[in-house]
Parts: structure tokens; C-alpha cells; sequence
């Protein structure tokens, strides 16, 4: 008797779905065995970049480089590094054009490719290049808080000096009262105030702070506005060798020639030199809890085949607070385990990634395990998040040909601002750097807290300055309330009013003779304001009152003094090649050549003027 079809349906559909619940993957992470086919992943030792200047023709080196990116490496500076040593030794222009084909984001590399074509937009490529480089960005950081302090130390400097040279006669003007009721010497009381500065480093004073001493003592006898633009200054100063230098000698530390985390950003990049793998190992071992460490660590591992020490390196990935270095660790991991088939551990890697940042590399490789795992509608919906989210990327990828796993998975590097932030950490190095730095312009006498006492010494001289002694308007005698009271009134000294004021009753010889001697007395203070701006162009304006023209020579002087400086100071990362060197003396010869241009040519007028009104 036949049954119902209806009836045999409704029993088939159950069973049927059992079938296919039983038939399908299981792919939950508690799964004993889950399993796929392995990837298959290049292993071994990639030829050595640097052996490349042998190589008989650009086909050879091309080829060289089609097998290193095949192991991961995105770009090859010591390829390109030695393709340009043959090119200028055998003036060959396809090797230039195939040195910057290999490592067309190395600034190094464009300079000295600018240099060999004489190319301007080479130049300027290595520029952008250079504004795009972590170690480049890192040695930027470090020349602009050079420049800046630099700058900042002629304006204060060139500031105290002139008004210890106003004020400071002042002073001993008004000291000098102590031997003779009028008219009193003034250099006993200057002699004594230089003997006190002599005596500041015997203390443990260091050279800026005994200048901002005698600046502020000086400033104490000046107007009320300059004795506030001297102590604006001097805080302004002081803040930079104090938060300042916190800021910025971590950038310093972190361009260093030895530099463990430009070591991991080369190996993260796909460009590492020799011996930045033994570097970044010194350093995890040193801090074993470091993840970005052990994450270049484990790249260079997936990059040789190694996928059985990955997983070990990661560690738990829980344990960085930066969100994107953990999706990008959860996403090593789910690449290590997706290459070796276990799609049990492979998906929840790379959905723990997804959780801490999704980004579209993550969502390509997750989509890649769904559908290895038959999962398709997973498949889909994460492979349309990562066209969403960089389209370019995955189109580049499924484009590409090949059994490696760098051609079926994504692994992004790591952003920049990721390594950026993590070089502006202060650590225990930086810290001495700039307890260091301290000591040297400040002395050794608590140098992490005698910063302080520079914005302390301005606002001191702000808040204390005396208008007791002044100048006579026409001869600049001091003129103060001890030797007369009605003189300091009006401005111009007795004198003088007797000379020039009362002419019936003065010789005119003595008259002469007073004007020969003003005459003098001009031609050598235009002297020696002509070799002031020679030394120092800013100086003399600041001196004539002519603050603000001065304040910006002295901070151009400081800025291009500093950064003709610089590459002897300054770590150079290897990236930069050549270009560390030109720069910054290019950048400061276009900026100390014109000011003492300017400042020969004043002291050229003032030494003509000088010889006319002789």
C-alpha cells in the first residue's frame, strides 16, 4: 500500500535537514577537529637584498624582487640603495628609474635619485616622501623642536644681553652713591655685579641661567614694557627646557641610529634592514609585555613560513590598550591558524579583530574563512564590508595570482599615528635625555626643577623694576634723585641744560668742546653697534629700539644657527640617506645668509655715517 505522498514528504523534509546539519561544517571554536586545507606558504630564507649590486641587468633585479615581495616585502631600500651606488659609478639612468621603482616610498632613495637625474620632481617626491615616513616624521619632529628652541634661545639671550648692558651701568650708577654724593662712578657697582655672575657657576648655575640673571638685574632698572618682554621671554623659554623637552626627547630617543621601534616598523613595512630582526629580539626580551615588539617578531615569522611560532609570539592580544594593534594581532593570528587549516580558531581570531577594529583587511580574511567553511552568506556579507570599507585594497588583492598565503590574506601594516604615539611615550631614556640637555644649559644644580626659576626670574624683574635712575635725553648720563631731583624731572642732565640751555652765560669753546666729545661718544657706540650686528644681526635694532625687527632676526638667527647644527646633533635614521644632511644646512644657510647679508649692509651704513658726522 503506498503511503500519502504528503505524507512521505513531511517525513523527508526533517530528514533532510538532519542530513545537512550532520554534512555541514562545524565551526565552533570549542570544536575538537575542524579542519581545512592548508595554505600553502612560502618557507625559507629569501635571497639577500644586499648582495643585489652584483646582479648583471635590471630583468635579473627585477625578478630578485618579484621573489622578495612574494615573501612579503612591500618595498626593497637596499636593492634600490645599491642599484643607485652602480648607477653613479656607471652613469646608468635605467637603473635610477628601477631604484625608485623598488622603493618608491623611501625618501633616501628619491633624494639621491633626484640627485643622480637632476630631476626637480624627484626632489620634491623625496619631500613628500619624507612628510610620509615614521623615522622621516620622527627626525622632522626632532629638527623643528631643535629650530624652535634654538630660536627661542638667541631671542632670549640677545633680550637679557641688552638690557644688562642698559641696566646694569644703571645699577652701578645707583651703588656708586655709596662713595660719592654726585655724580658718582658707575663701574665699581659693575665690576661688582659681573664678580657676582663669575661667582653663579662655582654654585652649580649653568651659562642660560646666569645670562637670564643678568638680564632680569638689568631689567630691574628699565621701563615697566621691557621688563615685561624680558620676562614673556624668559617664561617662554624656560617652559621649553622644562614640558618642552618632556615632549620631545621621546621623538629623539625614538629616531636613534639604533632604534627598536623603527626596527619594527621596517619589518612591519616589509622593509627591514639587517639587523633590525636581532634589534626588535634584544628589545622584547628586554619588555617581554611589549605587543608591537612581539608583533613585528611574529610578521618576520609568517613572512618566512614559520607559522608553528606566531601564535607564540602574539601572546594574548587583550593586553594592548591601542585598539588597532589588537585587531591587527587578532588578525596575525587568524592568518597563522587560517594557513595552517584550522578554521576553528582561524574565524574567532579573526571576529575578535573585527570586535577591536574593523577594518577591511579583516573582513577580506574573515570573508576568506567563511567561505572555506561553506559558510556563504557569511561569506558575502563580510567580503561587501570590506569592498565597503576600501574597495581599491580588495580589488587589488583578488587581482593578484598566486598560492602564497600574502596573495589569498591581507595583513595591513600598522597605521603611522599607531607608531607615532607610541614613539611620543616618555620613557626612562627620554627622560634622561632631557634631565641631560638640562644640565648642560642650566647646570648640573637639580636641572629637572631649575627651569622654573626662569620664568620665576622675569616675572621677579617685572614685578620689581624701579624707575629711580634713568638717562639724560640727549647725553645718556644716569640721572637718578640723588644728584638732582629737577634734572630727573625733566629729562636732561645739569650739564647739559647749562650748556646748551643757557647760551649768554657759556663759553662757547666749552660748548665745542662738549659737542666734540657727544660726537665722539656716538661714533663709537655706531662702532660697536656695527660689530654687534655683524655677530649677532637683531642686536643693534633691539639695542636703537627697534624691538620688534630685532626679536624676529634674533629668533631667524637662532632657528638657521640651529639647524646648521643639526647633523651633528641630531640622529639620522638610515632612511634618509643624504637628504638628513642637505636639508637642514640648506634650510639654515637660506635663512643665516640673508640676515647677516642684511646686517653687513647696516654696519656698512652706520660705519659711513659715522666717518660723515666725524
Amino acid at each position: 500500500m503506498r503511503g500519502d505522498p504528503r505524507t512521505c514528504s513531511a517525513w523527508l523534509a526533517p530528514l533532510a535537514l538532519l542530513a545537512l546539519i550532520w554534512l555541514a561544517p562545524d565551526v565552533r571554536a570549542d570544536a575538537e577537529v575542524r579542519r581545512a586545507d592548508p595554505l600553502e606558504v612560502p618557507t625559507g630564507e629569501p635571497p639577500q637584498p644586499e648582495g643585489a649590486a652584483a646582479l648583471a641587468s635590471p630583468e635579473r633585479i627585477r625578478a630578485a624582487a618579484a621573489v622578495l615581495r612574494e615573501h612579503g616585502h612591500s618595498e626593497l631600500p637596499v636593492l634600490a640603495w645599491a642599484l643607485l651606488a652602480s648607477a653613479r659609478s656607471q652613469q646608468q639612468g635605467e637603473l635610477v628609474e628601477l631604484a625608485v621603482e623598488l622603493a618608491p616610498r623611501s625618501p633616501g632613495v628619491r633624494f639621491e635619485a633626484a640627485r643622480l637625474s637632476r630631476d626637480p620632481r624627484e626632489l620634491v617626491a623625496a619631500l613628500v616622501a619624507l612628510a610620509q615616513d615614521f623615522p622621516g616624521i620622527l627626525w622632522l619632529v626632532s629638527l623643528a623642536a631643535m629650530s624652535l628652541l634654538g630660536g627661542l634661545l638667541a631671542l632670549a639671550l640677545g633680550a637679557c644681553l641688552v638690557a644688562a648692558l642698559r641696566g646694569l651701568p644703571l645699577h652701578g650708577h645707583a651703588l656708586g652713591h655709596r662713595l660719592r654724593a654726585t655724580e658718582p662712578p658707575a663701574w665699581p657697582g659693575v665690576l661688582l655685579c659681573v664678580a657676582g655672575f663669575c661667582v653663579l657657576p662655582l654654585f652649580g648655575v649653568g651659562g642660560v641661567l646666569v645670562a637670564a640673571t643678568a638680564g632680569a638685574l638689568g631689567a630691574l632698572r628699565l621701563d615697566r614694557d621691557q621688563a615685561l618682554r624680558l620676562a614673556l621671554m624668559l617664561g617662554a623659554l624656560g617652559v621649553a627646557l622644562g614640558l618642552g623637552l618632556e615632549r620631545v626627547t621621546p621623538a629623539l630617543v625614538a629616531a636613534s641610529r639604533e632604534s627598536d621601534l623603527i626596527a619594527a616598523w621596517r619589518i612591519d613595512r616589509g622593509e627591514a634592514l639587517p639587523g633590525d630582526l636581532a634589534s626588535v629580539e634584544r628589545a622584547s626580551a628586554r619588555d617581554p609585555g611589549d605587543l608591537l615588539l612581539r608583533f613585528a617578531l611574529a610578521t618576520d615569522r609568517k613572512r618566512r613560513g614559520d607559522l608553528s611560532h606566531v601564535v607564540e609570539l602574539l601572546g594574548d592580544p587583550l593586553t594592548s590598550p591601542e585598539p588597532a594593534l589588537r585587531s591587527a594581532s587578532f588578525n596575525l593570528r587568524g592568518i597563522a591558524r587560517l594557513a595552517e587549516g584550522n578554521l576553528s580558531e582561524a574565524i574567532p581570531a579573526f571576529e575578535r579583530a573585527r570586535a577591536a577594529d574593523e577594518t577591511a583587511p579583516v573582513m577580506f580574511n574573515l570573508s576568506q574563512a567563511y567561505g572555506r567553511a561553506l559558510l556563504l552568506s557569511e561569506q558575502q556579507s563580510a567580503f561587501a564590508a570590506a569592498s565597503s570599507l576600501d574597495d581599491h585594497l580588495v580589488n587589488r588583492y583578488l587581482a593578484a595570482e598566486g598560492a602564497s598565503v600574502h596573495s589569498v590574506l591581507i595583513q595591513a601594516p600598522l597605521s603611522l599615528p599607531l607608531y607615532l604615539s607610541r614613539a611620543l611615550e616618555q620613557s626612562a631614556e627620554s627622560k634622561a635625555l632631557a634631565r641631560e640637555l638640562r644640565e648642560r644649559l642650566l647646570g648640573p644644580l637639580e636641572p629637572d626643577r631649575l627651569w622654573m626659576a626662569l620664568p620665576l626670574i622675569g616675572a621677579i624683574a617685572f614685578l620689581l623694576h624701579r624707575g629711580s635712575v634713568t638717562r639724560c635725553s640727549r647725553c645718556q648720563r644716569p640721572l637718578c634723585s640723588h644728584c638732582s631731583r629737577e634734572a630727573m624731572l625733566v629729562g636732561t642732565c645739569t650739564p647739559c641744560v647749562r650748556l646748551f640751555a643757557s647760551r649768554d652765560t657759556t663759553d662757547p669753546r666749552m660748548r665745542k668742546q662738549q659737542l666734540d666729545l657727544d660726537r665722539s661718544r656716538e661714533r663709537h657706540a655706531q662702532i660697536r653697534l656695527a660689530l654687534g650686528g655683524l655677530l649677532a644681526p637683531g642686536a643693534a635694532d633691539l639695542v636703537e629700539g627697534r624691538r620688534l625687527r630685532g626679536a624676529a632676526s634674533l629668533f631667524t638667527l637662532g632657528v638657521g644657527l640651529a639647524m646648521l647644527c643639526a647633523p651633528a646633533v641630531l640622529p639620522q635614521p638610515w632612511d634618509l640617506g643624504a637628504l638628513g644632511l642637505a636639508a637642514p644646512y640648506a634650510l639654515g644657510a637660506l635663512l643665516v645668509a640673508p640676515l647677516y647679508a642684511l646686517g653687513l649692509s647696516a654696519a656698512l651704513g652706520r660705519l659711513s655715517g659715522s666717518r660723515r658726522g666725524s
